[in-house]
């Protein structure tokens, strides 16, 4: 156990070595390479004679370093004194290239092939300055390309073209791994969207979105299918009773098993499937059927709450079969739905007789403020006048025709529930 730390202090102090020595080995290369001198040329005033001029841009040329200079090459200087007798001339190659005879600034342009080449600048006092320089060809930059804009053009139709092949290679594949995905977890669990959603994150990520803009077409469709695919198991159900209600639930069965839910994900990655199944088991099965919406729906009829069990393997029904058959020879759900009815059309009756009553009692109160006479009014409290319009009204409601009455109280029809059956199962 000792040798272990001391393995890993000598690794340390290896790394450290090696670490220190490449530094050093790299700042003694730098230190080794010889520094170019760095030049720096300024302009001159010289004269010779009454003549006078000053440099300001002359290709120089150096004894301990080769300056090279790229064609054109310039010679620009400001001159004083200069005259037709006395002019300041500028030869190149031993070629006269310019003659100056009178004061002012001056600029001349040397447009030289490769090579050595040597410039002076003179008068008859003598030699302002001489230079012998390489001019070096001129650096070959690559030629601008250019693209037609029917290649354009066309890179964008092939391109949009391939995005939409892609786009729906993946969709299609979406779809064949949400129907998959359904059929292998029988029904929704809202887990499973998250393995769905990742690639659409991937997808739509900034730095990714231009080679992996399909997994957003792939992750949808699979999403939209996963949600929308009918579920592979069966649904059933129980209801039991409790004070002043009933009570029930539903569970999906696949064959003969109860799905439980899905595994922990250690289990499913280890290949152990993806659901929890469970043994269902029912005793003195009993069972009753309605149909809704096209649908049958199947109940187990439990006496309470106590009746059902869950285990760590197992999900037990204790069925009631006097129940259930006393259930469906009653008919209860046909006579629910029934009262349901009658008890809706008498409210809508009530509603409207009401709504009669409330125009007549209106109709009293206006005629008798529109017959009564003024100075008969005001020989009447309102105590007076109240009762009188009391006596008017219920007179007149107690008026209302038997037939409309009866006619404001419509038949209830019979119910269009579907039929109940009674079942008995054995497992």
């Amino acid at each position: 156990m000792a040798i272990r730390p001391i393995m890993m202090a000598l690794a340390v102090l290896l790394a450290l070595s090696l670490t220190s020595s490449l530094v050093m080995t790299v700042q003694a290369q730098d230190q080794g390479q010889a520094q170019p001198e760095q030049l720096v040329i300024h302009g001159q005033l010289i004269r010779r004679g009454p003549i006078a001029i000053y440099i300001h841009s002359f290709p120089y040329s150096y004894e301990t370093a080769r300056i090279e200079y790229y064609s054109p090459v310039i010679v620009s200087l400001s001159v004083w004194g200069a005259s037709h007798e006395d002019p300041v001339l500028v030869y190149c190659d031993g070629r006269e290239v310019a003659a100056i005879e009178e004061p002012g600034y001056y600029l001349i342009q040397l447009n030289l092939p490769k090579g050595y080449h040597h410039v002076a600048i003179t008068c008859r006092y003598g030699i302002f300055a001489s230079s012998t320089f390489y001019v070096k060809p001129p650096e070959a930059r690559p030629a601008e390309e250019t693209i037609p804009l029917s290649d354009v053009q066309a890179m964008l139709e092939a391109l949009r073209r391939e995005v939409w092949r892609n786009c729906l290679i993946a969709a299609c594949v979406g779809v064949v791994a949400g129907y998959g995905l359904k059929r292998a977890s029988k029904i929704e669990f809202h887990q499973l969207y998250v393995p769905l959603v990742i690639p659409m994150a991937i997808g739509l990520l900034p730095y990714t979105f231009d080679r992996l803009y399909w997994l957003v077409p792939f992750g949808l469709t699979a999403i939209l299918t996963y949600h929308f695919v009918r579920d592979f198991a069966e649904w059933r159900g129980y209801m039991y009773f409790e004070p002043n209600r009933v009570a029930g639930d539903v569970f999906p069965l696949w064959g003969e098993q109860y799905i439980a839910g899905l595994r922990p994900i250690k289990d499913i990655l280890l290949g152990k499937g993806l659901l929890l199944y469970k043994r269902f088991i029912v005793r003195e099965a009993a069972t009753i059927e309605f149909e809704f919406a096209g649908e049958v729906y199947v109940l187990y009829v439990l006496r309470s709450q106590e009746d059902i069990q869950e285990t760590e393997d197992a999900f037990i029904l204790k069925c009631s079969k006097h129940l259930a058959k006393a259930l469906a020879r009653a008919d209860i759900l046909k006579v629910v739905d029934k009262e349901l009815s009658e008890l809706r059309l008498e409210v809508m009756a009530y509603r409207e007789m009401v709504k009669t009553a409330a125009f007549r009692a209106m109709s009293v109160i206006d005629d008798f403020f529109a017959t009564t006479p003024i100075d008969r009014l005001t020989f009447l409290n309102v105590d007076e006048i109240r009762e009188q319009l009391k006596a008017r009204v219920m007179r007149e409601l107690g008026q209302l025709p038997q037939a409309q009455a009866e006619a404001a109280t419509p038949v209830a029809p019979q119910a269009q529930g579907g039929g109940v059956r009674h079942g008995e199962e054995s497992h």
